[in-house]
């Protein structure tokens, strides 16, 4: 394809267009530089043979009303939103990064690991649209972009026709990418969205589509098939824990009430399978996969400080405190230990003995909830970073609204991090369990 002119085409003015990165539908995704400034950008835009341009650029519009409305780190924010007439150009930053469609053709698979904190950043993006009543619905490794540095972008926010905008042909082109309810007609919903991940999920473990094979009946085994195991699909023949086997085929499941409760909950299980195996940044664990598949160079280990060796390094204790410093980290990391209570809490000793340093508290709920601390609301869970508070006592309420609140009380000392992780017992409304009342001989299945 060749790359527009734009020299009559004011919505291209100052901007030297290059090739296509990716295509859905109508719409593409260029590289560009803006001369101004000589900053490298992406540009989206309706494709010039589009039969159907008038919808392409009401999703371009509604793309950018979306990501002004959703802040989130993993969204990226148009830099421009240019229009002339009926025409719409978004311009992006272009983050230099590698589409996880490529990353996917040289690696085949991902290890467990990367895969897992790919889940947690999409679900992430993902559920701060739901949480602003928006739908994705185009989850697949062509529209998320990941950078040498392990840094996560998911593309297509908004690009989905809706409603009336929406043409069959169209959103049958990619039809291995669709929930068994888009197949079928049905607007996607949050449920649609947590299937995709599915998809994607078991897609990055196996290097195949979970129901590959002949493209003519791919519709039909979405709807009806269930998808092979990953142990006994994955090359090599490497086992896939029971707990991340779990939390795919609950994604694939055909009906929308089988699937995790809503994105927050699914991001909460990738969590808590993730750090069952490791610490490590999210970025780490992905950046390290792009260096298995020869795109990136492998980044450095996470260095671990050590309380007596890094204090005699850097010059700051006396050889003869070395001895009294050892013991008063032993005595800290004991009375850190004393602190674990039966929820599951773990605590860690002040690294550097500094008392006015704060302590910190990382909050989990399953499936999720709102966190007030000390009667402050502090975030919806999964929380992606540490809560500092000061040294002392606190009081720690998840609420839920179709659930008890669950408090915990907690001291901390300085310096220490303590884990909070709670089950919220989840009482579904009445109506979501009642069956559809359906004319005689008529089957609810999809």
């Amino acid at each position: 394809m060749t790359a527009p002119s734009t020299s009559d085409d004011p919505t291209l003015a100052g901007l030297e267009v290059g090739e296509a990165v990716v295509t859905y539908g109508t719409l593409w995704t260029r590289r560009a530089k803006r001369r101004s400034d000589e900053r490298a950008v992406l540009v989206e835009m309706a494709r010039s043979s589009a039969r159907r341009v008038d919808w392409a650029q009401s999703c371009l519009l509604r793309q950018a009303r979306i990501l002004e409305a959703v802040d989130h780190p993993r969204l990226p924010r148009p830099l421009e939103v240019r229009r002339d007439g009926d025409r719409a150009v978004l311009v992006f930053p272009d983050h230099g990064g590698h589409r996880l469609d490529e990353i996917l053709t040289r690696a085949r698979n991902l290890p467990l690991d990367a895969t897992l904190a790919i889940g947690i950043q999409v679900a992430g993006a993902v559920g701060a649209m739901h949480r602003a009543t928006e739908v994705h619905g185009l989850v697949r490794p062509a529209l998320i972009e990941i950078t040498d540095q392990g840094q996560l972008y998911l593309h297509g926010a908004g690009q989905l026709p809706r409603g009336a905008e929406r043409g069959r042909d169209e959103l049958l082109e990619l039809p291995q990418f669709m929930a068994p309810e888009m197949i079928l007609g049905d607007e996607p919903s949050e449920g649609s969205d947590v299937f995709l991940l599915g998809l994607l999920l078991y897609t990055c473990l196996a290097g195949q589509h979970p129901f590959d094979g002949d493209e003519t009946g791919i519709t039909q085994r979405i709807r009806h098939t269930e998808a092979p195991r990953l142990s006994d699909v994955r090359e090599g023949g490497t086992p896939v824990p029971r707990d991340v086997e779990q939390i795919v085929r609950q994604c694939l499941s055909k009906r929308l009430l089988d699937r995790h409760l809503d994105m927050s909950a699914l991001q909460t299980d990738l969590v808590r399978a993730l750090r069952k195996r490791t610490a490590e940044p999210e970025e780490a664990l992905i950046a390290r996969a792009l260096a298995r598949a020869g795109l990136a160079e492998d980044p450095p280990p996470v260095r671990r400080r050590h309380l007596v060796a890094d204090a005699l390094s850097e010059g700051k204790w006396l050889p003869w405190a070395a001895g009294g410093a050892a013991v008063l980290a032993f005595v800290g990391i004991v009375a850190g230990f004393q602190s674990c209570g039966d929820e599951g809490v773990v605590a860690r000793s002040d690294p550097q003995g500094i008392v006015s340093q704060p302590a910190q508290l990382r909050l989990l709920a399953h499936p999720w909830a709102e966190v007030f601390v000390d009667g402050e609301r502090v975030d919806v869970t999964p929380i992606g970073r540490p809560v500092e508070v000061p040294p002392g006592r606190h009081v720690v309420a998840f609420r839920h609204p179709n659930a008890p609140e669950i408090t915990r009380t907690v001291e901390v000392i300085a310096g220490q991090t303590v884990l909070l992780d709670v089950q919220m017992q989840i009482v579904r409304p009445e109506a979501s369990n009642e069956a559809p009342d359906l004319p005689a001989g008529e089957d609810a299945t999809p």
